[in-house]
């Protein structure tokens, strides 16, 4: 009674503020009902959930302890100068062209005195100039082996030629010098061609035999043994079969 007394005393304005600040019993509005039985739904705090924002994981949960550790940087590989890239051969595996060369060479010394063994000292010489005119590096005995024109019963000679402690380097020759006839040949008539005036002949352009014998000579790495030692007239014998001068002719032979 007191609040029905209050209100019919009180002034009309004042009155009607009154009756929209509480609502009545039988109609609540839905947000004061919500508010009323979650305090806080509609606060500041409790509406960042509905609000997507970046993840951050709680401060003891193991991936807040790793995002909070400090990224180590990988370390960078160290460059190796030209000058070793060239001497091994190139960055992963050295070249090992010149150790087969070797190899192969020796191999034909062997077979040159026996006439039955023509066939495998044909073979090895082919096998050598092939190995030698190949653009790319050799770093296996397996890649050597898949080059079209090496013999593949060659392959127990070129694993030989290579085996050994790991550490140990592999043959290379020196600078502008060569480990076989066949390259230091090519070589020699380039120069002889742009230094020297060829003589005319009816099947082209010809040096004097002699000449092509010193300048391969001066082409070739003396610790590679290849040298050609012999006099213009021997190696012009048919029945020479020095492994060195063969090379030539294989260059020579069209169907070598």
């Amino acid at each position: 009674d007191s609040d029905v007394c209050s209100l019919m005393f009180t002034p009309q304005p004042v009155k009607m503020a009154l009756q929209q600040k509480t609502p009545s019993n039988t109609e609540k509005a839905p947000d004061y009902q919500l508010t009323k039985k979650c305090p806080g739904f509609l606060s500041s705090s409790s509406s960042k959930l509905l609000t997507p924002c970046a993840f951050s994981p709680p401060l003891n949960s193991p991936m807040a302890t790793f995002a909070a550790k400090r990224k180590v940087p990988t370390p960078s590989i160290p460059a190796l100068s030209n000058d070793l890239i060239n001497e091994i051969g190139g960055k992963l595996y050295p070249d090992l062209r010149h150790n087969f060369i070797l190899a192969l060479t020796c191999h034909a010394r062997k077979f040159r005195h026996n006439s039955y063994q023509r066939a495998s000292f044909d073979a090895a010489l082919r096998s050598v100039v092939v190995i030698s005119m190949h653009l790319s590096p050799i770093r296996s005995p397996e890649a050597a082996r898949r080059l079209k024109g090496v013999a593949s019963h060659f392959y127990e000679i070129l694993k030989e030629s290579v085996a050994g402690s790991k550490g140990k380097k592999p043959y290379h020759p020196k600078k502008d010098k060569f480990s076989c006839v066949a390259s230091a040949a090519l070589v020699a008539l380039l120069d002889m061609e742009e230094s020297s005036e060829p003589m005319n002949s009816t099947n082209g352009n010809s040096f004097p035999m002699e000449d092509l014998i010193q300048n391969i000579n001066r082409l070739i790495d003396t610790r590679s043994n290849a040298s050609l030692n012999q006099t213009a007239e021997q190696y012009m014998d048919p029945d020479n079969l020095d492994p060195g001068w063969g090379q030539v002719k294989k260059l020579c032979a069209t169907n070598a």
